[in-house]
């Protein structure tokens, strides 16, 4: 399992500018093609789930379970992305009840991992290069405003610190491979190409959210280092190319 979405950003940067997360947790699963994946057995966590208080969030959604936790709700949700049943829910081999959501786009997190501490645990998250290429996907397919704020925030913390490294993590990750149906590389340039200038969606969303979360900045200092920082990439991706 691999943690995806509003919870990675904060754990991938050190930042004074603070995070807006959320109170879900995205968990990606690496769910095997139709034809071979009767080998895997999820019953395990299924069971994980259980013995820790988790229920369906509904009884037809297999995909999304809650808890409550110091009386906050946190509801986890199982994703999947595989070529097959594209935009379904996935039953899991070993579960009764528990599934995946198949989703076009997070599937890039997988090639690029990493350790962190989730309190007393440790768990697999998603690093930079494969966070990313996850949400460059995520902004191409649906767009939302949380999902721009998340892309420009790691990239204007990360740019920062790794200069034309991040372009190599982000490299990595997106090499084309013949079992992937989608442009990898191509969808981090289109994510990029909506930050091309001040007045575009990407810069207003990221001030917008940066501000909502408490940053001390101006709306028109952070839409500026949003531009910079996320088009700095493109560059560093291209060669400097048109």
């Amino acid at each position: 399992m691999v943690l995806i979405g509003g919870l990675v950003p904060e754990t991938l940067v050190s930042a004074d500018d603070p995070h807006q997360g959320t109170v879900d947790v995205d968990v990606l699963l690496p769910v095997a093609l139709v034809f071979d994946r009767e080998d895997q057995d999820f019953g395990w966590l299924e069971g994980a789930l259980t013995a820790a208080g988790f229920v369906l969030v509904s009884p037809n959604t297999g995909w999304r379970w809650t808890t409550s936790v110091d009386g906050a709700a946190i509801v986890v949700e199982f994703l999947a992305d595989v070529p097959d049943n594209p935009g379904q829910e996935l039953a899991l081999p070993g579960a009764r009840t528990l599934s995946a959501n198949n989703l076009a786009g997070p599937a890039p997190a997988l090639r690029d991992t990493r350790e962190i501490a989730v309190g007393r645990h440790r768990a697999r998250a998603a690093g930079v290069g494969g966070y990313l290429a996850a949400k460059a996907a995520a902004i191409v397919g649906r767009g939302l405003v949380k999902d721009l704020y998340d892309f420009a925030y790691v990239i204007v913390h990360s740019l920062a610190k790794e200069g034309p490294m991040l372009a190599q993590h982000v490299e990595s990750v997106v090499v084309q491979r013949p079992e992937v149906g989608r442009d990898m590389r191509r969808e981090v340039l289109h994510a990029c190409g909506r930050f091309e200038t001040i007045d575009a969606v990407g810069p207003r969303a990221y001030a917008a959210e940066a501000l909502r979360a408490g940053s001390t900045k101006s709306y028109a200092e952070l839409a500026e280092e949003a531009t910079e920082s996320v088009t700095a990439l493109a560059q560093l991706m291209t060669g400097g190319e048109e």
